[in-house]
């Protein structure tokens, strides 16, 4: 079994737990990482915290109110990223230099987009749909040049942006009905 010290000073709930049985859970989801890891409680948050998926895991699945700062920055072989029905805030830098993430499906229910997110995300190219939910999108959220944010002209809150962002805003954002 993998000696992951970081496992247990990264779970923060007070649900009981087994250390011999998240061991398990750790080596199971390292093993089976072709699969969608499903982020769906603080245990979970802790496995992909401190477990060596960074380099395997292609597809996460995330079902919290808010995605932690960093949680999948650098995962080098990230392809997918789905935010289910719940999802209010994708906290900064959650996925920076994930140098081949594709394909991201936001919620309805998404209501900010941190800092940095998806920064250096080379693979994400073409249209975004933010949905109309999304207050705010904070500073170089997305910073590649290849993607373009689509948002719907007729919403009835008003998208923030950050100052230093308008320049990236005014090039990169269409004004789009969403039917």
């Amino acid at each position: 079994l993998y000696a992951h010290l970081d496992i247990f000073r990264a779970i923060k709930t007070a649900e009981p737990f087994n250390s011999m049985q998240i061991m398990i859970e750790l080596e199971a989801e390292i093993k089976y990482a072709k699969e969608p890891f499903i982020v769906n409680s603080a245990k979970a948050v802790a496995i992909l915290e401190a477990s060596n998926l960074s380099k395997v895991c292609q597809e996460v699945i995330f079902d919290i109110t808010k995605v932690p700062v960093a949680i999948c920055a650098s995962f080098i072989a990230l392809t997918a990223v789905t935010f289910r029905e719940g999802v209010k805030e994708i906290g900064d830098q959650a996925f920076m230099n994930c140098p081949t993430l594709k394909t991201l499906v936001f919620p309805e229910s998404l209501e900010i987009i941190g800092k940095e997110a998806f920064q250096n995300c080379l693979e994400l190219k073409g249209s975004i749909r933010i949905p109309d939910g999304v207050k705010e999108i904070r500073t170089r959220a997305f910073s590649q040049d290849k993607c373009k944010l689509k948002v719907n002209k007729d919403r009835k809150t008003k998208l923030k942006f950050d100052e230093i962002d308008k320049e990236w805003v005014s090039t990169h954002v269409q004004t789009i009905t969403v039917n």
